[in-house]
């Protein structure tokens, strides 16, 4: 039994121009929830393309469309499937497995158009990576991949497409630069100018129109793996950050993007993907890991207003930090050791007046804005500290 909120992919057909393409559309069927893949959202989008096989192969569809509901194209991977991944075999396989049915649209015979039309976020940028072209509404929010943010590397040959398609300078823009700069996105602007769409128009009847503009008269580009010095310089200009990064947060998942970057420029589509896989797989098992998830999860909850306010908790935490920085970005886990003492007390007192583990570590990342990589201060201080300091029974990460 899973938590996924299952985003499922139907077929129709519709007419653009003189072409009849089958449409998949994206939708878990909740107004105000992104659409996410986990595993059950990977199945949906098999069986989708099951139906369009069939209907290329028997010339009922000359082009394919796979699009979302307005405001959310896909968001990409369910993060709590991740953290309900508990093994290294899982996770190999759930990347896996959504590289393989996305190859699928690479590998149709007529071609293919991502309708983007609201959020587009790692796993969903990769999908739309994997058809032939791409084109956006202004209403288009959130492109980029937040997974170096995360700790994390983007699992649905993301680095790979997108470097063949914008060259590895504009690619680890997307990829590094702006998720270790605080997890900046793309406006649908920023990503016409980077060659990431193929159009940007007004709203999605206007998206439809440009989709049968493109299927009409295909744009032309050209290939940025053919200069081979400027591949090279663009990621000897990353190599100093990047090993910042992994200093800082204990894990490897960037380093092992940017080498796919390297490999990408003379690798052939699906021969870097074992080694993709494999290296999420390896990320999404360290501790390390499951505090950044832990923690981002934390900060995509939208506040209530009925939620306590947690002003006290931070106090209490500022107080036993000491002479901490007062922002930590940068700082490692271990640079917290000799302050645990002090924060585990304050902890273990928070928790005795009624604090919940989770209120408190939104405190540490919502108030005092500790770094999202931290997870939070009760899962720190658990590794810091090589034992559990909450009661029996509460854990703060899977």
């Amino acid at each position: 039994m899973t938590s996924e909120h299952v985003t499922e992919s139907s077929v129709t057909f519709r007419d653009l121009g003189s072409v009849h393409a089958a449409v998949i559309t994206l939708d878990n069927g909740e107004e105000h929830r992104p659409n996410t893949f986990g595993i059950g959202g990977v199945r949906s989008f098999e069986k989708a393309m099951d139906q369009v096989e069939e209907a290329v192969s028997s010339g009922q569809a000359g082009a394919l469309v796979v699009t979302g509901k307005h405001g959310s194209f896909l968001a990409g991977a369910d993060i709590n499937h991740f953290l309900e991944l508990g093994s290294f075999e899982e996770a190999y396989g759930y990347t896996s497995s959504g590289k393989a049915a996305f190859l699928r649209i690479r590998q149709l015979s007529v071609p293919s158009i991502a309708l983007l039309d609201g959020m587009a976020l790692g796993g969903g940028l990769e999908l739309s990576l994997f058809c032939n072209y791409r084109v956006a509404t202004e209403a288009t929010r959130f492109l980029g991949f937040p997974e170096a943010y995360l700790g994390l590397l983007p699992g649905w040959a993301g680095s790979y497409n997108l470097s063949r398609l914008v060259g590895a300078d504009k690619a680890l823009r997307i990829l590094v630069d702006n998720p270790l700069a605080g997890n900046r996105f793309l406006s649908p602007q920023d990503a016409k100018e980077l060659g990431a769409l193929d159009a940007l128009v007004p709203d999605i009847e206007a998206a439809w129109a440009a989709a049968a503009d493109i299927l009409a008269n295909p744009p032309q580009r050209t290939d940025p793996a053919q200069d081979a010095q400027a591949w090279d310089d663009a990621v000897a200009k990353r190599e100093a950050a990047v090993a910042e990064h992994v200093r800082v947060t204990g894990s490897p998942a960037v380093r092992h993007l940017l080498d796919l970057v390297v490999k990408a420029r003379t690798a052939k589509l699906g021969e870097t993907f074992e080694e993709e896989s494999r290296a999420v797989a390896e990320a999404m098992m360290l501790d390390e890991e499951r505090r950044n998830l832990y923690g981002f999860g934390i900060l995509s909850h939208r506040p209530k207003p009925d939620d306590p306010d947690l002003g006290p908790v931070a106090n209490a935490l500022a107080t036993a930090a000491g002479d901490l920085p007062e922002r930590l970005e940068g700082v490692s886990v271990e640079d917290i050791r000799p302050h645990a003492p002090a924060l585990t007390a304050a902890v273990q007192r928070l928790i005795t007046e009624g604090w919940t583990p989770r209120q408190i570590d939104t405190a540490a990342l919502r108030n005092l804005k500790w770094p999202v990589y931290f997870g939070g201060i009760t899962p720190v201080l658990d590794a810091l500290t090589g034992e559990h300091i909450l009661p029996a029974g509460v854990a703060t990460v899977k």
